[in-house]
């Protein structure tokens, strides 16, 4: 006699074996979008072609991409890979099916292949990826009458520019003789540094450039330790540049207004380089102390500010110019009435609190 064991069957299974079609839960409709994104702009055929190199073999950097977009698109904060991983295996067959894969990854070969991801790998992916969708976020009908105009009516293209410190923390790490010799995985991107309040033993520098109309990210770079500022925007300005030829109007004039990091010299530089104008902050106080500068900011006509009317009111002026890299630059001084003590950034004199900036952006428009 035979006894046939009983075998459970999903409500998934008994779709798939009447050939019916299974509808993926709604959280997962966002990567589904991001799917026909890869295959509608060709970044899923380069994907495919992209593999990441191992001791016992190879992935394709598709299946991680694919995976992880769904782990961050569909899961609610503080689910572990290995927790989506077991989620995500009823709908494997769909998921993957959806990019024209024959299987879902599961969460130890998401592991392997993750620690075969270099530094190279991400950052070529990441580029492809927001390039791509900073150019669809362009075409949007939502963004086509929005942007900047200057004071004589001329459209312009304004990026941003930041770089910030990250943290890492270095846990203690278990040691037996029956374990393999401890390695971390932030040593190839962390090192140690100056992480301000941050408590790390190593850090990481994260510079990003957004389009300031559709809020788009176009560029990301990571630097171990405190980095170069003067790499990070070379990185920066190269993206930029690329994102504006991809532009209906790629001779639009552009400014990107940087984060005032080591003083604004490197930024000003920098764009100045590239060709593209500069807004940065400068620390070149020593100019407001000289009987000259006295003369000039107590006898000039301050402009106001428009500001959001959350802060002091603040007034500007031009205060000059210097030459970088061969390019006129102009110095931009504001100020705000204060009788305590200096708030934030800026040099305080008497009862003024004075800010400085740079900026190639001619003066009749601006």
């Amino acid at each position: 006699m035979h006894v046939v064991e009983e075998i459970a069957v999903s409500k998934v299974d008994e779709l798939r074996l009447a050939r019916e079609a299974v509808e993926l839960p709604a959280n997962m409709a966002e990567y589904a979008a991001f799917v026909d994104f890869l295959r509608d702009t060709g970044v899923l055929d380069w994907l495919r072609s992209t593999v990441l190199d191992r001791r016992a073999g190879a992935y394709e950097l598709v299946d991680v991409v694919l995976f992880m977009a769904c782990y961050f698109s569909s899961s609610p904060g503080g689910t572990s890979i290995s927790g989506f991983a077991k989620s995500s295996r009823e709908f494997g067959n769909e998921l993957a099916g959806l990019a024209d894969r024959n299987a879902w990854p599961g969460q130890s070969s998401v592991s392997r292949a993750l620690s075969s991801v270099g530094a190279d790998n991400a950052r070529e992916t990441a580029e492809r990826l927001l390039l791509c969708g900073a150019r669809l976020a362009q075409r949007s009908t939502m963004c086509e009458g929005a942007g900047y105009l200057d004071g004589q009516g001329e459209p312009w293209c304004v990026l941003h520019w930041d770089v910030t410190i990250e943290g890492v923390r270095h846990r203690a790490l278990p040691e037996s003789a029956e374990l393999p010799e401890a390695h971390r995985r932030s040593e190839e991107l962390a090192k140690p540094g100056y992480s301000g309040r941050k408590r790390a033993e190593a850090i990481f520098g994260r510079s990003i450039v957004q389009d300031s109309v559709t809020g788009a990210w176009i560029h990301v770079d990571l630097g171990s330790g405190n980095g170069s500022t003067t790499d990070q925007l070379k990185c920066a300005v190269a993206s930029a540049n690329e994102f504006l030829t991809t532009r209906a109007d790629p001779n639009r004039p552009c400014v990107m207004v940087c984060d005032g990091v080591s003083g604004g010299i490197p930024q000003t530089r920098a764009l100045v380089e590239g060709g593209l104008h500069v807004l940065t902050r400068g620390l070149e106080y020593h100019r407001l102390k000289t009987s000259n500068a006295t003369k000039v900011l107590n006898g000039s006509m301050w402009l106001p500010v428009q500001d959001s009317g959350s802060g002091p009111k603040r007034e500007a002026i031009d205060f000059g110019s210097r030459t970088i890299h061969g390019k006129k630059v102009r110095i931009i001084v504001s100020r705000f009435a204060t009788s305590g003590k200096k708030r934030g950034a800026g040099h305080k004199l008497g009862d003024w609190q004075y800010e400085m900036f740079y900026t190639t952006m001619p003066t009749q428009a601006w």
